[in-house]
């Protein structure tokens, strides 16, 4: 009787699929050490394990990165784009994303009673999770009030630096409407090269001049890239020309 029980409990064993014993071991070196020492296709294994739970996902986890070419890449596609990707679909990728915004919230939670332009750091790694990856040249404004505590912040518009130039009417009013004693104007660069153009030059003078006409400071314009960051402040490049 005794040998007829074990025989069941290997055979039922063996009828486990295979990339459940994976995906625990996965898990139980995540709460050993964290993500140090695995590969990005094995982040992006563990995360997937979390939307799409009885199915081996390495194989989708390698085809991601090979599209998008990092985990955050993936997370910070648009979920459109994520749900036509063989493998995922509407559940999936809203998970995905629920993940990608849950980390840009606990990111902004670090940020609203600091000293911002003391305490860099955490609105930078906002910054970049925000706008690093986007794929079309993005403009937004992070509002301050008089103690450079954050009030809010507000992407203005997609599109040229010449769009933005027009739009300094809308950048006027919404920083009115925020009731901001100081503005950051912050940008990605989709090409990867972090350093400013002419054109954004001239964008932030003409936007210092349109707040500075209702006594608001333009107090940096950063430029975001994936990996790097440009702050006019830092490099002491003038702001109003």
């Amino acid at each position: 009787m005794s040998k007829a029980v074990g025989q069941k409990s290997d055979s039922t064993s063996k009828s486990q699929p295979a990339y459940l014993g994976h995906r625990q071991r996965l898990r139980e070196r995540f709460l050993r050490s964290g993500f140090a020492g695995m590969l990005d296709y094995e982040v992006m294994e563990l995360v997937l394990t979390m939307v799409i739970p009885r199915k081996d996902v390495k194989p989708l986890a390698r085809a991601l990165l090979d599209k998008f070419g990092s985990v955050v890449g993936v997370l910070s596609s648009p979920q459109k784009t994520l749900e036509k990707f063989p493998g995922l679909g509407h559940s999936s990728a809203t998970g995905l994303k629920i993940i990608f915004s849950t980390i840009q919230h606990c990111l902004l939670e670090k940020v609203p009673q600091r000293n911002l332009l003391e305490h860099k750091q955490e609105i930078r790694d906002f910054i970049r999770m925000k706008l690093g990856i986007r794929h079309r040249e993005t403009y937004m404004l992070i509002f301050l009030d008089a103690r450079n505590q954050l009030i809010d912040y507000s992407i203005i518009t997609e599109g040229t630096v010449d769009y933005v130039i027009n739009y300094a009417r809308n950048i006027v009013e919404a920083t009115v409407d925020k009731n901001a004693s100081k503005v950051i104007m912050v940008h990605n660069h989709p090409s990867g090269v972090c350093t400013p153009s002419q054109e954004d030059i001239n964008s932030t003078y003409k936007i210092y001049a349109a707040l500075n006409s209702i006594d608001v400071e333009l107090s940096d314009h950063i430029i975001v890239c994936t990996d790097e960051i440009f702050s006019f402040a830092d490099h002491q490049l003038s702001l109003k020309g």
